[in-house]
């Protein structure tokens, strides 16, 4: 174990170094460089593959059309407020809403990585089948049916299988941010591109760095994942939790409308430093209209 933790930790000191290596190139608005440059960043910033859309216009509107490439997003809520089941909702809409995603390797078909450390996968994949079918799994009786039900909807759904899905468990705390770079190693190696990664959730997932105290070592965790996505140039989606003070509120005001707008930056669980390192951090929250 000490010398796993010690490899884990030169690991993490080359993935800082190639970081820094990645940083955005220096601009100047005069100088011999501005149309070199400025074409760089025009061919990044108009690239289809650069943005990955969702079916939500509205969210879309917030995130600038869509998650972007080196960029981390954070989705607070509460306790069964539905964060899990928005991941995975997001991670199916990717894969619908992105048809014809150009790979940076043209050989390799493009994949979304959901690494839970929560849910295991026998539970997301039950889940999904009930999301795609509207249907529960346990009460088939025959696999052919159940699983021509599941492939009908799925092309049903998207209409094309051009993005693939591919999803890991991985026990709570049992693997450092360390880990994403495996995983990105392990999906490459067979033919695929990860275009993102959704990780279920934050405080699962240990700093390579730990700082033994949780509200450090939240801000750490995020400021790895920011490595992470620009090394990778692909986005990082993750969940955590909202405090007590947050789930009194709504709580309180559950047959009230626009609850949500009445949290703020205040209410986030344990460590501030999550919304000051992330790039985006959005409150989620289930409410009924008079329809139910």
């Amino acid at each position: 174990n000490e010398i796993k933790n010690l490899i884990q930790k030169m690991n993490s000191t080359f993935n800082r170094i190639e970081s820094s290596k990645n940083i955005e190139p220096e601009f100047s608005l005069y100088d011999d460089t501005f149309e070199n440059t400025f074409r760089d960043i025009f061919a990044r910033e108009t690239s289809p593959s650069r943005t990955l859309r969702t079916g939500l216009s509205g969210l879309n509107q917030m995130i600038n059309g869509g998650f972007q490439s080196g960029r981390v997003y954070i989705f607070f809520g509460t306790a069964a407020t539905g964060k899990s089941f928005f991941a995975l909702d997001t991670a199916l809409q990717i894969s619908k809403y992105n048809y014809g995603y150009k790979t940076k390797d043209p050989t390799k078909k493009p994949c979304i990585v959901f690494l839970t450390m929560e849910n295991s996968v026998q539970e997301n994949v039950a889940r999904i089948f009930n999301m795609i079918t509207g249907k529960v799994m346990s009460n088939f009786t025959q696999f052919d049916e159940a699983i021509g039900l599941f492939r009908d909807a799925l092309k049903a759904y998207s209409g094309h299988d051009d993005i693939d899905l591919y999803m890991e468990y991985q026990p709570n705390l049992s693997q450092s941010t360390n880990y994403l770079y495996a995983l990105v190693d392990k999906i490459k190696s067979q033919n695929k591109e990860p275009i993102c990664i959704i990780v279920d959730h934050i405080k699962r997932i240990r700093s390579i760095d730990p700082a033994r105290d949780m509200r450090f070592d939240l801000g750490n965790i995020v400021n790895e994942f920011k490595a992470f996505a620009n090394i990778q140039d692909i986005p990082v989606i993750t969940i955590s939790h909202l405090n007590r003070e947050a789930a009194k509120n709504i709580g309180e005001n559950k047959n009230r409308k626009d609850v949500i707008r009445s949290l703020g930056v205040s209410n986030v669980s344990d460590s501030l430093l999550m919304i000051d390192n992330c790039d985006i951090g959005i409150i989620l929250n289930k409410e009924t209209d008079s329809k139910g």
